[in-house]
Parts: C-alpha cells; sequence; structure tokens
C-alpha cells in the first residue's frame, strides 16, 4: 500500500543531535483501510496530560529482533511492560530523556525477567494493557537490554497528541 508520510519537524534524529526528542511522524495512506473492529480498527490514545501511574500494565508489540543483533520478526510479537517512574527512567538515560517520553520495562517475577522491545520495533504502540488506549510510540532503548527500560514517545503529551491531531485530520 502506498502513502506518504511526515515526520515532526521538530524531530532530534540522533545523527545529527544527541536524541530522539519529538520522535513521531504520521502515515497518510493512499487508500483508506477496510475497518473490521477486529483486525483492523481505530486506535483510541490516551488523553492529553494523562499522567500514567508508575507500575501501569502496557503491553508493546512490533516486528523487531527478539534478540540483540537478531533478524526481524516473521510475525507479530507482543510483551509486557510496566510504566517506570521518569526520574528512575532519567538516572539510566540522563541526557537523553525529554519530557515527551515515557519508559516502560519487563515486569519482574520471582522467576524470570521477560522480554523487551528491540531493533525493529520503532514507531510500534505501547498500549495500556487493560484499556487498549495507545500511550506511547517505541522509540529507543540500549542494545534491546531487558535490563533497562525501552523509551517511548509519550502520546500524552499535550505537543506530542495537538501534532498528531493537526496533521491527522480529516481533509473532507
Amino acid at each position: 500500500m502506498n502513502g506518504t508520510y511526515t515526520v515532526h519537524e521538530k524531530y532530534n534524529n540522533p545523527g545529527k543531535n544527541t536524541n530522539f526528542d519529538w520522535d513521531v511522524a504520521v502515515i497518510k495512506l493512499s487508500k483508506k483501510l477496510k475497518l473490521d473492529g477486529v483486525k483492523i480498527a481505530k486506535a483510541t490514545f490516551v488523553k492529553p496530560g494523562k499522567e500514567l501511574a508508575d507500575g501501569t500494565n502496557c503491553t508493546a508489540s512490533g516486528w523487531g529482533a527478539t534478540r540483540e543483533y537478531g533478524p526481524p520478526s516473521a510475525n507479530l510479537k507482543s510483551t509486557f511492560l510496566a510504566k517506570v517512574n521518569y526520574t528512575k527512567c532519567l538516572e539510566d538515560y540522563k541526557t537523553y530523556l525529554t519530557p515527551r517520553m515515557v519508559c516502560a520495562e519487563a515486569p519482574i517475577s520471582r522467576f524470570i525477567r521477560f522480554s523487551n522491545i528491540c531493533r525493529g520495533d520503532s514507531g510500534g504502540p505501547l498500549f495500556v494493557t487493560s484499556t487498549k488506549e495507545v500511550c506511547g510510540l517505541s522509540s529507543f532503548l540500549y542494545d534491546c537490554d531487558e535490563y533497562m527500560p525501552a523509551v517511548f514517545t509519550n502520546l500524552a503529551d499535550p505537543g506530542i497528541s495537538e501534532w498528531i491531531k493537526n496533521h491527522t485530520q480529516s481533509e473532507n
């Protein structure tokens, strides 16, 4: 399917700068999708300004690698993550983290530490598991490390949500 895309004009590409601030884009498809409500449905975003509680159960999905330097997955995968306190995440990512980002990490159980996102998952959704509201877009992490949080563009940030709204309003 063909289409066009628009990248946020304030995006700090790491090839040029030091972080992934304003890491968001929209895609406009050349044809409308046929929504069936099951396999293809509209996404519901969290409300602008909504602060997720630390520890909120989330799910991330994508076709990224399932291990560091591995090939992309042939199948859509998902993993359970928990929203991380911003200050705790700042300890790991110092100058890379901005207020337009939210962090999530694999929950820890007595027996196993679960997985994380990885390369190739960028742009994929992070959603609140209980409500299915999309709250983030996969942005970056350090070496697919399951022991460090993954960083997502925060869709509840008013600047991010307003930009998406302005670039997705119907042209009819």
